[in-house]
């Protein structure tokens, strides 16, 4: 499933809010040593200390945004159940290591 089709439900952006152009910073093209794209990182970093990093391309990339898509399709699964099922994956607290 591709994000297009995750989000194609979604209604589209207000046109009378204003929004900022992000550096968009390719994952390939730095790990391709692509000083270009190290720029682009600066520039995000200096200015709104910001940046999109676009992961398509390489393998690792590639399978975080498959996973990504995973996760949300389980939280739109989860959702859907009533809140006896979601009751039995209540966050347990954190134990103190030391009792």
């Amino acid at each position: 499933m591709t994000w297009a089709k995750i989000f194609s439900n979604q209604p589209p952006f207000p046109d009378n809010v204003p929004t900022y152009n992000l550096p968009r910073v390719s994952y390939q093209r730095l790990l391709a040593g692509d000083l270009t794209e190290s720029d682009r990182i600066l520039l995000g970093c200096k200015d709104t200390g910001f940046f999109l990093l676009d992961l398509a391309g390489p393998s690792l990339g590639e399978r975080f945004l498959r996973d990504a898509e995973d996760v949300l399709k389980l939280t739109e699964e989860f959702s859907t159940l009533d809140d006896t099922e979601k009751s039995k994956y209540k966050l347990q607290q954190p134990h103190h290591i030391f009792g």
